[in-house]
């Protein structure tokens, strides 16, 4: 496969890992058969040859890239881009571009909360994804697609068509689509001029910190002054490029340009990936002792200046220094396993492994630690190892359904689809007998994007399973 995943890694930018490969070789294997390739290094090979709009080019991008989207799913950082569009000179109707969009869901989203705040925007949605655009252009999404859509949003920007459910004609004039690809050396201008703000989330997990810093240079170039780029979760976020610095709205990672009156960084090496947390000391044999009850640390005598109160303002570097200056028993499993989540929101992943790897010596039967790591391995990108520690966590507490639906996905994306609906059917299982409530002893109010609620878990298992029977 190498040869393949070189062309596709010149031509895209996507640097495929191992979670992705399965469902590729399977693609491959039957494209190859149907042009008579003898090879997949004749298959590669057609390709080089042919241009990246072409049918081939088309059903590839198609099957590897990701288009796991839905409506408001950052709702906090769509509000942090309203921040910035709305300190924008009043002079001019502010242009967002909304890069590696996938289906529209982002585009639009955008559109309906600047319609909600009085604001006249154009917003254009790119994505190399061919197909994924025709579907944004359609502009017809099915309930799985609004499910993190507030009941008031959906009845004043929706209209509904039988099964789907159509964004309203003015929203709709705000938005538009483009074919892009972000290893072409040019980027696209606004229709005025540089773009206000450009938000490109999730789309650099597959890429190699150069392409990053490629994309990122050009962006830079294709941006206002006082603009602002914004990228999502699971981007690999330590990469300085071009005129842009780092900055934080409302919790959020955020790029600017360089202003003259801003200190110049010093230079910096290029930083390594982060390395997945060692591997757990192995499982014992017996099974484990039972659990003590969910128990939780005393929070400061002063309300205004909580844990709690931090983690729910997005305040997560305050919330940790809450934890270093009020809990000093660093041997708690309990509070390390809340350092280790403050700095997962943060996209510290080496400052996360530290803390949850001294969570797994204070507690080495701790099953949520197992579960956390699952977290931290997925985001980093190491699918087969997050296995493992889902399946650690589950042999110590087969009732955790956080770590069952975690590991249905995962499974998922490796490509066993049989193994990944047996999992789904059991979180469903598990969440139909349990308490509905959070199982977890170190989440925390505001970490939402860590702890999905049982609410939403059940919806996606139960999608996840009927678009398997259909």
């Amino acid at each position: 496969m190498n040869p393949l995943l070189d062309v596709i890694r010149r031509r895209t930018g996507l640097s495929l890992r191992a979670d992705r490969t399965t469902s590729l070789e399977s693609f491959v294997s039957t494209r190859a058969s149907t042009l008579h390739c003898g090879s997949v290094d004749a298959y590669a090979s057609r390709l080089k040859a042919e241009p990246l709009s072409s049918d081939e080019w088309r059903r590839l991008v198609a099957a590897v890239s990701n288009g796991h989207t839905a409506f408001f799913r950052d709702f906090g950082q769509l509000q942090a881009v309203m921040d910035v569009v709305e300190t924008l000179a009043p002079d001019r109707t502010p242009h967002i571009w909304s890069c590696g969009c996938s289906t529209g869901e982002e585009a639009y989203s955008l559109a309906m909360l600047a319609l909600e705040r009085g604001l006249d925007v154009q917003v254009t949605g790119t994505d190399i994804n061919a197909d994924a655009l025709a579907h944004a252009q359609r502009g017809r999404y099915s309930e799985w697609s609004l499910r993190r859509t507030s009941p008031e949003f959906r009845d004043k920007y929706f209209a509904r068509e039988g099964e789907q459910w159509l964004p309203s004609p003015d929203v709709m004039a705000s938005v538009e689509f483009a074919v892009q690809n972000l290893c072409d050396e040019a980027y696209p201008h606004a229709a005025l001029g540089p773009w206000d703000v450009i938000v490109c989330r999730n789309v650099f997990i597959y890429f190699e910190p150069d392409a990053i810093r490629a994309s990122l240079t050009r962006f830079a170039q294709v941006l206002r002054d006082d603009g602002a780029i914004f990228l999502g979760h699971s981007d690999l976020l330590d990469v300085r490029a071009g005129t842009l610095v780092p900055a934080s709205l409302r919790g959020r990672l955020r790029y600017r340009q360089q202003r003259e009156f801003d200190p110049v960084p010093a230079p910096r090496a290029s930083a390594a990936r982060p390395r997945p947390p060692a591997s757990p000391d192995p499982m014992p044999v017996p099974p484990p002792p039972p659990r003590p009850p969910a128990h939780t640390l005393p929070l400061p005598d002063a309300p205004d200046h909580s844990l709690l109160e931090r983690v729910a303002a997005q305040d997560f570097a305050g919330a940790l220094e809450e934890l270093r200056r009020r809990y000093d028993d660093a041997s708690a499993a309990l509070v390390n396993m809340w350092r280790g989540n403050l700095e997962l929101a943060q996209h510290e992943f080496e400052a996360a492994s530290r803390a949850y790897e001294a969570a797994h010596t204070a507690d080495p039967l701790n099953a949520e630690v197992h579960f956390l790591r699952a977290v931290l391995l997925r985001r980093l990108g190491a699918i087969e190892e997050a296995v493992e520690s889902c399946r650690r966590a589950l042999f110590l507490s087969p009732d955790l359904w956080p770590a069952s639906f975690l590991l249905a996905s995962l499974l998922s994306r490796l490509g066993a689809r049989q193994r990944s609906r047996a999992e789904y059917e059991h979180t469903l299982d598990l969440l139909g007998r349990l308490p509905r409530r959070q199982p977890l002893e170190s989440y925390l109010p505001g970490l939402d994007d860590l702890f999905p609620p049982s609410e939403d878990v059940e919806k996606a298992c139960r999608f996840h399973l009927r678009a398997a029977r259909a």
